[in-house]
């Protein structure tokens, strides 16, 4: 009953690579034999395909960027603590006291007795220079204060100059035979760009277009490597001046007053549909 099992079982051989052989393969069909296992399993691929398209409206075809840029943020999330925890541990690894392998050779003549030794003297230095007084406190702030409203003074009496930041000039070409329905007053969003395809980006959940381009089919993986190494993650502004026939947005979006869309038609990525 209790016997070793033997090569001749059905359940597969006991010994040699047959038997990993046939472990590896009842691990990899485990699910198909155990209904509750298999059932679990369809779950689990149901939910990963539902979740992000009923969520946060993620096309099918689409589906496997957005776990892969999923994941890309996850790492960059946790790449602060790694740095925090290797910078810690250098630390501590640089307070660590040297050892010195010859310290266990050496006579006992040569090292110092602190209990009986005498007692070391601090040296006490005389100067002639007479002892300075220190000043009032209060009477240093007054002073302080007087030099500081001098000061502001000054300030005012001179012109100001600030940094000029100009919002970028957003026009959107009415195009008719696109079926979308203009805004009259664009709505900006702000927020992290991040890239779904050579076309398609979510801001803050919010999917949008970039209005006005289209990237051909032959161009979509090259633009969209482009896009990600140039644009994903980065903080961006978008205007949205039109929605398609199923409330999709299309936008204008602009990083550092850079318009991404233009940048998209220069680079030679996307053809200008109705941009400009």
């Amino acid at each position: 009953m209790f016997g070793r099992k033997k090569d001749s079982d059905d359940i597969g051989p006991s010994k040699g690579l047959m038997k990993w052989i046939n472990r590896f393969f009842r691990f990899i069909l485990y699910p198909f034999i155990h209904p509750w296992a298999f059932s679990c399993l369809v779950l689990i691929i149901v939910a990963a395909v539902l979740i992000p398209w009923l969520a946060y409206k993620i096309e099918f075809t689409d589906i496997p960027q957005w776990y892969k840029n999923l994941f890309v943020q996850a790492y960059e999330a946790t790449s602060p603590l790694k740095e925090k925890v290797v910078q810690k541990y250098n630390e501590f690894t640089n307070k660590q006291p040297v050892i010195i392998d010859d310290a266990k050779n050496k006579n006992q003549d040569d090292i110092i007795d602190y209990e009986t030794s005498a007692p070391m003297q601090r040296p006490t230095f005389q100067s002639d220079q007479p002892e300075i007084a220190t000043p009032d406190i209060a009477i240093q702030r007054e002073i302080f204060q007087e030099q500081a409203d001098e000061i502001a003074k000054e300030a005012d009496n001179q012109p100001q100059i600030t940094d000029q930041v100009t919002q970028p000039d957003v026009y959107f070409k009415r195009n008719d035979s696109l079926g979308l329905s203009y805004l009259d007053n664009p709505e900006k969003i702000t927020g992290r760009f991040t890239i779904i395809n050579a076309n398609e980006a979510l801001i803050n959940s919010t999917s949008i277009f970039l209005y006005g381009v289209y990237t051909p089919s032959q161009n979509n993986k090259n633009a969209s490597a482009y896009l990600l190494k140039t644009y994903d993650g980065k903080q961006v502004d978008c205007y949205i001046g039109a929605y398609t026939a199923d409330k999709h947005a299309t936008a204008i979006c602009y990083y550092e007053n850079k318009s991404i869309n233009h940048d998209m038609i220069t680079q030679g990525f996307a053809q200008n549909v109705s941009l400009y």
